[in-house]
């Protein structure tokens, strides 16, 4: 049985802020209501990828909740972009897709996302996956043979 999403140890939802990037207004205000619920600092939400960084300048962002726009093309260059600077090289990026979004997944994968939740997603497991992705925030992969967290580490024994 998973765990709830609250006794996830990692994440202090007090001490997050979220970035939640979507076209769609019913998305970016559940998932500010979810992110608000569970204790979160503060949620910042965005319509499009070139609003994104315009919040930016003036608030901080732990984690960024992307929605996989009309256009998959503006969100994969998003997340390059963001990868593209060093204050957000390493924040947790995690895309939220429809079934039918593949090809635009490898892309983003390669991009720098760190994890995919597919629509629709319920209260407890979006929470669920961002505290994972929180607490474990490799790059997800995607080869011909794997898909999923990057797998090599600093480590020369591994």
């Amino acid at each position: 049985m998973a765990p709830d999403a609250k006794k996830i140890a990692a994440p202090k939802w007090q001490d997050l802020d979220f970035l939640i990037v979507s076209q769609d207004d019913q998305l970016r205000f559940w998932a500010r209501s979810v992110f608000r619920k569970a204790g979160a600092a503060d949620v910042f939400s965005a319509p499009t990828g070139s609003e994104a960084p315009h919040i930016l300048k003036t608030a901080t962002a732990d984690v960024i909740l992307l929605d996989l726009f009309k256009e998959p093309r503006l969100a994969v260059r998003f997340v390059e972009h963001l990868r593209s600077l060093e204050h957000f090289a390493t924040i947790p990026l995690i895309l939220r897709i429809q079934s039918g979004d593949e090809k635009w997944v490898r892309a983003a994968c390669q991009s720098g996302i760190q994890n995919v939740i597919r629509k629709p997603v319920a209260e407890a497991e979006l929470l669920k996956r961002v505290a994972a992705t929180i607490t474990d925030p490799r790059p997800l992969v995607w080869t011909d043979n794997y898909v999923g967290k990057e797998r090599r580490t600093p480590d020369p024994n591994f």
